[in-house]
Parts: C-alpha cells; structure tokens; sequence
C-alpha cells in the first residue's frame, strides 16, 4: 500500500511538473512575442517620425526656395527700371536745350527750372543706388524681413523718380520737337523754294523784261529765309513762324506768276507793235 501511494504521488509530481513547465514555456513565448511587436511598432513611430521630420525639412526649404526666387525676380525688375531711369540722356537734352534756349530769356527761365527738378532727381538716383546695395546685402545674408520692407520702400521711391524724370524728358522732347518742326518746315519750303527757282532759270527767256521783277522777288524771298533761321537760332519759333507763312504765300505767288506770265509776254508782245504804230500816227 505505501509502495503505491509512493508511486501515485510520484506520478502527480511529474504531471504536476509538466503542465508548470509547459505554462512557463508558453508564458515566455507570448513575453517574447509582445517585446518583439513592441519593438515593431516602436521602429515604425520613428520611421513615422523621421518621414514626418522629412516632410517638415522639405516644406520650409521649397517655402525658403519660393521666397528666395520671389525676391531675386522682384530685384531684377527693381534693377530694370532703375537703369532706364539711368540711361535717359536728360544731362545731354537739358544742355542742348539751355544752348539752343540762350537767346531766349522767358524759354531760358523755363528750362532753368526743370534743370533744378533734374538736380533734384539725381540726388534721388543715388539714394536709389545706395537703397540697391542694401538690398543686396540684405539678400545675401537672407535677411528676409528687413528685405521685404526695404524692397517696397524702394519701389515707391523708383515710382516717384521715373514719373519726375518722364516729366522732364517729355518737356525736353517737346522743346526739341518744336526746333525739329520748324526746321523741317524750312527745310520743305527752300525745296519748294529752289524748284521755282530753277523753273524761272529755264523759261528766263520766256519772262523778257518781266524776268527781272521775278529775280528781285527771289532775291527778297532769300532774305527772309535768313530773317527765320536767325529767328530759329534765337529760339523765336513765333516770329520764325510768321516769316515762314510770308515765304509760303511769296513761292505760291511766284509759282502762279510764272505759269501765266509766257502768255502774257506773248500776248503783249503781239499788242504792243499795234500801240506803237498807233502813238506814232
């Protein structure tokens, strides 16, 4: 009997061993089971985060890039216009104007005050051009905020600049444009001026006696192309004006003349035998 229940107990013992050792087995594997998944989704939140980090670095560089190019081309313009507003010869218009302007005493006060707007202007070219090398700085050590502040104060200023240098130029324009005008108003009539001239020439013969009258009117025709350049060179456009519409009206005349007068001569010549054959009766 003892002998059994030694063995009986011996046998529970083992089971008893068993089912612990196979709960301690299957314990340890879903332990290693969890740390594994663990370590899983621990490896994907930092691959989550470094993409997300990826992300980030990527949008404030494509933000810093569009920003960068944003101002380089907003520079560029600013340069544009500032080398037209340069590049206007107002120095060259302005002396030719007050050469031309001289003799003139009220054209001459008129173009010494936009010569002062034109000074003033340049003062403001190179505060333009000190502005531009600040911006230049400013771009280049990516100080973008006192950038943009400065672009726009620039641009206002370029604003004001062109609109005061347009004004003077288109002054200076129209100034030269009135000389150009009447010179080449001068310059048509002496053509139409030598054409006549050439005209009473060839058909002197025709004209008789009435071909020096017609020389004496070319004669004074001429003086009064002298009369309206000296009024031109004084800067008169007026007076050189009036003169120019009298040598207008003078070729028109002779123009006519000489195509009436070889009638008239003929037809005179013809008259003038029959009055004096009559007189001498």
């Amino acid at each position: 009997g003892d002998k059994l229940y030694m063995l009986k107990t011996m046998c529970l013992n083992i089971l008893t061993y068993n089912i612990e050792h196979s709960q301690l087995k299957s314990c340890f594997f879903i332990s290693k089971i969890c740390i594994v998944m663990g370590n899983k989704q621990q490896l994907i939140l930092i691959i989550l985060g470094i993409l997300l980090l990826l992300v980030v670095i990527i949008i404030v560089v494509l933000v810093r890039n569009t920003r960068k190019t944003k101002f380089a081309k907003q520079i560029e313009d600013i340069n544009v216009r500032f080398n037209a507003i340069k590049t206007i010869p107002l120095a060259f218009k302005l002396n030719k104007a007050q050469a031309m302007a001289r003799r003139n005493k009220d054209t001459a006060e008129q173009i010494e005050s936009y010569y002062k707007q034109y000074e003033n202007t340049q003062r403001d070219i190179d505060s333009i051009n000190d502005m531009l090398v600040e911006i230049d700085d400013d771009f280049a050590n990516h100080n973008y905020k006192s950038l943009k502040s400065l672009l726009s104060e620039t641009e206002d200023f370029i604003a004001e600049t062109e609109k005061e240098v347009t004004q003077i130029d288109k002054f200076l324009e129209q100034f030269a444009d009135k000389e150009n005008q009447k010179r080449e108003f001068s310059t048509r009539l002496k053509e139409r001026y030598l054409e006549v001239k050439m005209k009473v020439n060839e058909h002197s013969n025709s004209f008789s006696i009435a071909y020096d009258g017609v020389s004496r009117k070319l004669e004074a025709i001429e003086d009064k192309f002298s009369q309206s350049e000296e009024w031109l060179y004084a800067n008169d456009y007026v007076q050189a004006q009036n003169i120019m519409d009298e040598i207008d009206v003078d070729i028109e005349n002779i123009k006519k003349v000489c195509a009436e007068l070889p009638d008239l001569v003929k037809e005179a010549k013809g008259v003038l035998p029959v009055l004096l054959e009559e007189i001498d009766r």
